[in-house]
């Protein structure tokens, strides 16, 4: 595909999309994605103080099945966030080997 046919299918909004944008995103969603594992970890803190009779009723409650597909949601969106930090990466000129490095080294 030429580069004009590309340009027609980028809407407006997208034209100024860049390094400083793309890492906004990524701040923010980290942030959320950062967020949501701590309450998952809270409840599960607060859930093993309540005993099991009152767990098993939270547990078949649909706010919890809410919960739960929530996490599992937010569990199949790595793949995204992965694919997000590769864009970026690429716009600061970081190649995957980089990218790797520099991700093992923050562990």
């Amino acid at each position: 595909m030429s580069q004009p046919e590309q340009d027609k299918r980028i809407p407006n909004d997208f034209a100024e999309w860049n390094l400083d944008s793309a890492e906004l995103a990524y701040t923010i969603i980290s942030q959320y994605v950062e967020h949501t594992q701590m309450s998952g970890m809270v409840i599960a803190m607060m859930a093993h103080g309540l005993g099991e009779d009152k767990l098993k009723a939270i547990v078949q409650s649909e706010y919890w099945q809410s919960y739960q597909s929530s996490r599992h949601s937010l569990n199949a969106t790595k793949t995204g966030i992965e694919q997000l930090t590769g864009l970026i990466n690429r716009m600061r000129g970081i190649d995957q080997t980089e990218d790797k490095k520099i991700t093992e080294q923050t562990k």
